[in-house]
């Protein structure tokens, strides 16, 4: 007897303890659902006489602040940018990265992705230089910040930047308008809420937070 009153004594240890752990998952479980909230963001997209042609709405589970990083992800726009935008490690300086450090430091073989950060750390400027090889264009990135340091614009031209690359692409672009165009708006909490993108200077797709 004693042995059974020694088993139904460990058997309800176990249970309690399954409990336990049923219940703080329940309450975690709760508790991320509770810091979550169900957003519906809204894109137009317009024509090039600037009307809207089409719409949609979508929804996310939301747990943390907007920013260009959730709009990469959900809308695959902006997709090339500076991470992060703000490094203190950097100072006036520029940092180029050849893609394999160990082949030859020839564009038509390899290529670069360089980086220019201000006095304030911000970077302000990034350019990919382009691989010939594989037909992908070279481009450069200018970015424009508010005055708490947020980006509010971004400027990408494809075959500016770096010298005697796609030359002919150059020349034969019209250069009054960048390529694609960015603009950010935020809220007061700082999550972006409005998100436009401008081709040659012209209206194209509009993500609104709604």
């Amino acid at each position: 007897m004693p042995c059974l009153h020694k088993a139904l004594f460990v058997s309800g240890n176990t249970m309690k303890t399954s409990l336990t752990i049923l219940a703080l998952f329940f309450a975690l479980s709760l508790l991320a659902q509770q810091s979550s909230s169900t957003l519906h963001f809204k894109t137009k997209y317009f024509d090039e006489k600037g009307k809207v042609f089409k719409s949609k709405i979508d929804t996310f589970l939301v747990d943390q602040q907007i920013d260009l990083n959730f709009y990469k992800k959900h809308f695959y726009e902006p997709y090339y940018y500076p991470q992060p935008f703000i490094d203190t490690n950097y100072k006036d300086t520029t940092i180029e990265i050849w893609r394999d450090p160990l082949k030859e430091k020839d564009f038509k073989k390899n290529w670069t992705y360089t980086t220019i950060y201000d006095n304030l750390s911000r970077a302000i400027k990034y350019i990919y230089s382009g691989c010939l090889i594989c037909s992908q264009f070279p481009f450069n990135v200018k970015i424009y910040y508010d005055e708490i340091n947020r980006p509010i614009r971004m400027e990408k031209r494809y075959g500016i930047g770096i010298e005697k690359v796609n030359d002919k692409l150059v020349k034969s672009k019209n250069r009054n308008f960048a390529d694609d165009d960015f603009l950010f708006k935020y809220d007061i909490q700082g999550n972006l809420i409005q998100l436009k993108c401008l081709k040659n200077g012209r209206l194209d797709v509009q993500i609104d937070k709604m």
